[in-house]
C-alpha cells in the first residue's frame, strides 16, 4: 500500500474513533483509499535495497578478483566510494530530475561501508594494528557524520552516527576480539547499555534545543536509545557466561537472571511510557524486546531438552496466538 494512503488511513480510523466521522463516511473512505492498493512501496522499497547491496558486491568481488597490487584496490575502492556518495547525494536531492530517496539512502550507507574498508586497508599500510584501525575509523567517521548532520540538517547522516556507535564500542571493548561480538567481555554490553541511555538524554535535550530538525533528531535518538539499551541487555544475557561475574553476586547464574529480569522491567517501563504519552513506538519496541526476551529463554531451556517437532509446534502457536490476539485488540478499537 503506498505511504500517503496509509497516512490517509490512520487519520481515518483515529477520527472514526474519536467520534469525528460517522461510520457510512468512514467506510466509504476507507473502501476509497485501501481499494486496488496493494504493498508497493514496500516491495519498491526492498526490491532497490537488495538490488543496490547486490550491484555494490558484485562490483567488489569483481574488482578485488582481477585487482592483485594493493594500491590497485584502494584506488578502486576509493572511486567505487566517490561514486556511491556521488550519485546517493544527487538521488536525494529533490530539485534533481531523478529523484530516488530510497535508492539514495540505501547507497549512501553501502558506500559508508565501503568507504570504511577503503579507510581500513589505507591505515593497515601504516603498520597501525587492526583494532586500533576499526576505532580509529568508526570514530572519525561516526564524529564527521554527525556534525555534517546538525549543519546541512541531514537527518540520514544523524542515522548513519547512531548506527556506529555499536561497532565503535564493540572495537573498543577488547584488543583481542576484532568486533567478535561473543568473546567481548560483559563491560563492553554495559557500555552498550549507558550509550542507549545517554542517547535518551540527548532526545530529552532536543525538547529544549530549536531548530528545523529538533522534533524528527528527538525521534532519532530515542528510536536509538531504546534499540541500544535492549541489544546491550540482551546480549549481556546471552553472553553472560563469558568473562568474570560484575555484579556483587556469588554465582554467574544469579547474575544472568537478574540481568533477564532488568531486562523485562525495561520492556514494561517502556511500555508504561508509550501509554502515558501516547508513544506508539515505545508501545511496539517494547512489546517486541519483551517477547523476544521470552523466545530466548524459551529456546535456551527447551532446545536441547525437547522434540525439534515438538519445540517449534509450540512456538509456532504460541507466536499465532500473539498475533491473533493483537488482530482481536485491533479491530475492537476500529468498531
Amino acid at each position: 500500500m503506498l505511504r500517503k494512503n496509509k497516512i490517509i488511513l490512520n487519520e481515518l480510523r483515529k477520527w472514526y474513533k474519536e467520534d469525528k466521522i460517522d461510520k457510512k463516511t468512514f467506510d466509504n473512505l476507507y473502501d476509497n483509499y485501501s481499494k486496488n492498493q496493494n504493498d508497493v512501496d514496500s516491495i519498491m522499497r526492498w526490491s532497490v535495497i537488495i538490488g543496490a547491496i547486490l550491484i555494490l558486491i558484485g562490483i567488489i568481488y569483481f574488482t578485488m578478483y582481477i585487482v592483485s597490487s594493493i594500491y590497485t584496490k584502494l584506488g578502486s575502492l576509493t572511486l567505487i566510494t566517490i561514486s556511491g556518495f556521488y550519485f546517493s547525494i544527487n538521488f536525494l536531492n529533490q530539485n534533481k530530475k531523478y529523484y530516488y530517496p530510497k535508492l539514495g539512502i540505501s547507497t549512501l550507507i553501502l558506500s559508508t561501508i565501503v568507504l570504511l574498508i577503503d579507510s581500513y586497508y589505507i591505515l593497515l599500510k601504516f603498520n597501525i594494528t587492526k583494532n586500533e584501525i576499526l576505532f580509529i575509523i568508526i570514530l572519525f567517521w561516526s564524529i564527521v557524520y554527525l556534525i555534517v548532520s546538525y549543519i546541512r540538517y541531514r537527518q540520514i547522516l544523524l542515522i548513519l552516527a547512531n548506527i556506529l556507535i555499536l561497532p565503535l564500542i564493540l572495537s573498543a571493548g577488547n584488543a583481542n576480539t576484532k568486533i567478535s561480538i561473543i568473546n567481548c567481555p560483559k563491560i563492553t554490553f554495559l557500555l552498550v547499555i549507558l550509550a542507549g541511555i545517554v542517547l535518551f538524554i540527548v532526545a530529552y535535550a532536543h525538547n529544549f534545543i530549536k531548530f528545523r530538525l529538533s522534533y524528527t533528531y528527538k525521534k532519532i535518538y530515542s528510536f536509538f536509545g531504546i534499540i541500544y539499551v535492549n541489544i546491550g541487555l540482551m546480549l549481556i544475557t546471552l553472553f553472560n557466561d563469558y568473562g568474570e561475574v560484575i555484579l556483587k553476586v556469588k554465582t554467574i547464574e544469579r547474575e544472568k537472571s537478574i540481568m533477564i529480569i532488568i531486562w523485562v522491567f525495561v520492556s514494561i517501563l517502556l511500555y508504561i511510557l508509550g501509554r502515558k504519552y501516547k508513544n506508539n513506538t515505545f508501545k511496539i519496541y517494547a512489546t517486541i524486546f519483551l517477547f523476544l526476551n521470552v523466545y530466548i529463554r524459551y529456546f535456551e531451556l527447551f532446545w536441547n531438552k525437547m522434540n525439534k517437532g515438538l519445540f517449534f509446534l509450540i512456538i509456532g502457536i504460541l507466536s499465532t496466538a500473539i498475533g491473533i490476539y493483537f488482530e482481536t485488540q485491533y479491530r475492537k478499537r476500529l468498531r
